[in-house]
């Protein structure tokens, strides 16, 4: 008699495999990522990064707790997947989200609110090395090695005036630039790649469950103890609110669900090589954004075509790493 399995799957109740819907809710979900940064620099400056996760959070693992539900899954199956896999969830959230979080709002200036949203999508590339040490099977390639030096040269491009004045000072700050973000955002790419690699190791039985949801729960229960012991709570006004719910609703909650839910339908290799389209879109709405705004200094309107360049080096770069698997079947 066969073994049932002792964790029930969080695949959706849908039958069919519709690669083409499967793309389409793909490009939904990285659509609505790329505009993450813009989100958490706008929204987790006026309440503080702790806050923005105890709301950002809180709505995006409800919303896919509400979803999950409603296809007739229970709370045991969506809080309680195998415990490994719990862990990495927690773990891979946990420092995560708020690493990058206090990486997009300690930046002092627009551009390097850019460079350091850019320094974040280190994550594909770390991701492949993390996979090699990691994943059996695993091989680091010339496309790979080339990859990474992309990545390289896109991040030294787009900071190359804060990389000339910390070089030439030596003092770790330049014009108000700190590093700190910048090693917030590495951490962050850093713990991502551990944790997806993690998962892909896991892939033969881990992509049967949803990740985001205890994650995001998780996140937001840690930065509500954080906020409350440390007296963080700001006053909220409609305009705030608004921008919270935004964020938890889109890049967050429906973000992460629709990814999961595009997994299920299309190629997971085609679906990572669409997402290398990410650090160059989500550059993009970042200078619109700026733009529209205003308040830009004469470095940062003399900078923009350059911070371009550089995105799409780093998109380029995605590409790399992810063009590498064997023909076959998914």
């Amino acid at each position: 008699m066969p073994r049932r399995d002792k964790y029930p799957t969080i695949a959706p109740v849908i039958h069919y495999r519709d690669i083409r819907g499967g793309l389409v809710l793909g490009g939904l979900a990285i659509l609505l990522w790329s505009t993450s940064s813009v989100l958490m620099v706008w929204a987790g400056k006026l309440v503080g990064p702790w806050q923005f996760m105890v709301v950002v959070c809180g709505i995006g693992g409800l919303m896919q707790c509400v979803y999950y539900l409603r296809m007739g899954h229970s709370i045991r199956e969506l809080l309680l997947p195998p415990p490994r896999l719990w862990l990495a969830a927690v773990l891979g959230f946990a420092l995560y989200l708020p690493l990058i979080t206090m990486a997009m709002t300690e930046c002092t200036s627009k551009t390097q609110a850019v460079g350091v949203n850019l320094t974040n999508y280190l994550w594909p590339m770390l991701t492949v090395l993390c996979a090699v040490a990691l994943v059996p099977g695993t091989r680091l390639t010339a496309a790979l090695v080339v990859g990474i030096a992309l990545s390289l040269a896109g991040l030294g491009l787009a900071n190359y005036p804060v990389l000339k004045k910390w070089f030439s000072s030596l003092n770790g700050s330049a014009d108000g630039a700190s590093a700190t973000p910048y090693m917030l955002a590495a951490a962050a790419a850093l713990a991502w790649a551990i944790y997806s690699a993690l998962v892909a190791r896991w892939r033969a039985w881990a992509n049967r469950y949803a990740t985001a949801a205890v994650g995001f729960l998780a996140v937001s229960l840690i930065s509500a103890v954080v906020c409350t012991a440390r007296g963080l709570w700001r006053p909220m006004d409609g305009w705030t609110i608004a921008a919270l719910i935004l964020s938890g609703l889109g890049p967050q909650g429906a973000g992460y669900m629709l990814w999961e839910m595009a997994l299920h339908r299309a190629p997971a290799s085609t679906l990572g090589l669409m997402s290398a389209v990410i650090p160059a879109l989500s550059t993009v709405w970042m200078l619109v954004f700026f733009a529209v705004t205003g308040n830009l200094s004469d470095a940062d309107k003399a900078h923009p075509l350059v911070l371009l360049a550089a995105a799409g080096i780093i998109a380029l770069s995605v590409l790399l790493g992810g063009y590498q698997k064997k023909p076959g079947p998914e």
